[in-house]
């Protein structure tokens, strides 16, 4: 395929859990949009990064087909994550089909893809993609952006694609900030057993703050709210911003041209919901930790018009904010969260996790030694008190990592808002 025909890159970026899949599935039959489905190609820079150069094309093409990141294009098996989080295995009408694509028919358009040029960084990125396109058989015009689920990379992705093509767009999803992080750390519970830090989203500037500057980089925000409420008028204004004709195809959630149902542990649904931001969530957090997040998330409802609190702009109060009550911690953070891999199932991150993990442990111990003498009651009597000690001197020190890590950023952020109030001046601008 020839890249002489790519008009650029699409590079969907979240903030938070704004609805960035959701955007990228409305995307995907337009003829002028070239897109894999969901997180697909969202690591393939690591693979580049990590893979030997020296290797032949067909070593390397061979190498990517088999990497774990890569895996689930050819398996739609539950045990991958990926699949089970994002209902991929449960697409179209009757939620029975799946996405997978040929593994060998790829490897064999990748081959034959990376064989056109001299390897190279850009070359890599356009050969997966046009290597699936013509595995899936996607149609599109003759000139045409691909989208690229940027979603949470670091920085250094963004300067990579700046580097290597000369029109980039950034769309950012955005949403209430509150509602957003409420939304996230319900999703990080329930996928992977713990909740994230404020810091790990929230405070991650190159994720929410610095997107790449460059005559040849646009970018605008997308609220989620006003995509549900009016879509039609949302998407038409998303296609003059891209220089790309409407289609219909715009108001179907799909991929590889097959209903999607949402992620998995969300409100099972194809396309929009008027009513998303009036229905009644699970709410992680108190008032009071509301109130608090209203002066930490205030430079982002300035930018993107969302309503603000009225004691906001109040100097004391902000004061008060700053130095005393962010040390009083948030209910989430008492939350028992649970670690995968060796000690799959145990509970580390919270100061109580000693005993959610003593009754898992002693489940795990009566199952195990059922049959055994009671004499060995008390070596077992020995293992869980050990045990418990060891968790809750880890679970105190986590806890407390985490707890000064937290107020370290919360002010750090707090600062940054009160020296620059229109901190997202120069970007991130609500589409009009």
């Amino acid at each position: 395929m020839n890249d002489n025909f790519l008009k650029g890159i699409i590079c969907i970026q979240n903030v938070g859990t704004s609805g960035t899949l959701f955007l990228q599935s409305l995307f995907d039959s337009h003829p002028e949009l070239l897109v894999i489905p969901a997180l697909y190609t969202r690591e393939i820079y690591n693979f580049w990064d990590n893979c030997n150069k020296q290797n032949s094309n067909k070593r390397i093409a061979e190498l990517f087909v088999e990497d774990p990141c890569q895996a689930y294009w050819f398996d739609s098996d539950e045990r991958f994550r990926i699949i089970t989080d994002h209902n991929l295995n449960k697409m179209g009408d009757k939620e029975n089909e799946n996405l997978e694509i040929d593994k060998q028919e790829f490897l064999k358009n990748f081959i034959g893809e990376l064989n056109k040029k001299k390897l190279s960084r850009r070359h890599f990125f356009l050969s997966v993609h046009f290597a699936f396109a013509k595995t899936a058989k996607l149609n599109y015009v003759k000139r045409f952006y691909i989208v690229f689920p940027f979603h949470t990379n670091p920085l250094k992705i963004a300067k990579y694609i700046e580097e290597d093509f000369s029109n980039i767009v950034f769309i950012h999803m955005v949403r209430e900030p509150i509602k957003t992080m409420n939304s996230g750390q319900i999703h990080s519970m329930r996928n992977h057993g713990r909740y994230t830090i404020f810091s790990e989203w929230v405070f991650r500037d190159d994720q929410a703050c610095e997107i790449i500057a460059g005559k040849h980089v646009k970018s605008v925000a997308v609220r989620l709210e006003d995509l549900h409420d009016s879509p039609q008028e949302i998407l038409n204004k998303v296609c003059d911003f891209l220089e790309i004709k409407w289609d219909k195809c715009l108001m179907n959630s799909t991929w590889l041209g097959k209903k999607w149902w949402n992620r998995s542990h969300s409100k099972k649904i194809s396309g929009f919901d008027s009513n998303m931001h009036k229905k009644k969530s699970i709410n992680i957090h108190t008032s009071f930790d509301i109130f608090r997040l209203e002066f930490l998330f205030y430079s982002w409802k300035k930018k993107w018009e969302y309503k603000t609190h009225k004691y906001v702009e109040n100097n004391k109060i902000y004061l008060l904010i700053q130095y005393i009550l962010v040390w009083i911690p948030f209910k989430v953070e008492f939350y028992p969260t649970k670690v995968y891999g060796p000690t799959d199932g145990y509970y580390i991150q919270s100061i109580f996790s000693p005993f959610k993990n003593s009754e898992i442990f002693m489940k795990e111990i009566s199952f195990k030694y059922i049959n055994t003498q009671k004499a060995n009651k008390i070596f077992i009597y020995f293992l869980k008190t050990f045990f418990s000690f060891y968790i809750f001197i880890n679970g105190l020190k986590n806890f407390l990592v985490s707890y000064l890590l937290i107020r370290y950023n919360y002010i750090k952020f707090l600062n940054i808002q009160k020296n620059n109030k229109y901190f997202y001046e120069k970007y991130l601008n609500i589409l009009k």
